[in-house]
């Protein structure tokens, strides 16, 4: 089985995969490190964000631009080495927002393996809200790009044979997040990890811009 975290950036992404980390799911090591927007860490591998930045790059785009839509311009063979690297007696994750974009054509690559979705959600004002701050962007434009990743996301992977995918929602971390992320392991059929070791994780003082109206 392999797992995707998606959803708009600044959305929980890097949270989620975080805890599915300590409870059992294999990220390799070849790491994004933090940044003063993510000090704990994105739980990103390199090689798969600079994939699929190169693969909105040659469909015209970039994550803050996407694209119309995505092919492969030749990146198939590349892309099929990355997931060959890829340990296969381990549960596998990967991570990144741009995937809300770029699953389908790692999907065609995986199937008939199963392949489970975690998708992120956080009220989009609190997205632009994090956007503005971050990227300086306008809050019209957090709006319409943060709209346009989920719908993405819900279109590439609603009634997909050999995909299942769930919600999770980014605020309830930080009011009950051990009955957030059992739902989660429930629906991945893994088992929660250390219980002090999750809790620590999350650090209330890292939800940003949580002041924003809900949109």
């Amino acid at each position: 089985m392999k797992i995707f975290v998606m959803g708009m950036h600044r959305s929980g992404t890097s949270l989620v995969m975080g805890l599915l980390s300590k409870c059992g799911v294999y990220i390799g090591n070849n790491l994004l490190m933090g940044a003063r927007d993510n000090p704990k860490g994105h739980f990103e591998d390199r090689g798969f964000l600079r994939t699929n930045d190169q693969l909105l790059r040659r469909n015209g785009g970039s994550w803050k631009t996407p694209p119309d839509g995505v092919s492969y311009q030749g990146m198939k063979p590349q892309m099929e080495k990355f997931l060959e690297a890829w340990p296969k007696d381990k549960i596998v994750g990967w991570k990144d927002p741009r995937i809300c974009l770029t699953f389908p054509l790692w999907k065609r690559l995986i199937e008939p393996e199963p392949i489970k979705v975690i998708l992120t959600y956080r009220p989009i004002e609190q997205i632009a809200a994090s956007l503005q701050a971050r990227n300086g962007f306008t809050m019209e434009k957090g709006r319409k790009l943060a709209k346009y990743y989920y719908d993405q996301a819900t279109r590439n992977t609603r009634r997909i044979p050999g995909v299942s995918c769930m919600i999770t929602h980014f605020e309830s971390y930080f009011s009950n997040w051990q009955l957030e992320l059992e739902g989660v392991l429930e629906f991945l059929k893994l088992e929660m990890g250390d219980h002090q070791e999750l809790a620590d994780f999350i650090d209330r003082e890292l939800w940003h811009n949580r002041g924003a109206e809900h949109g």
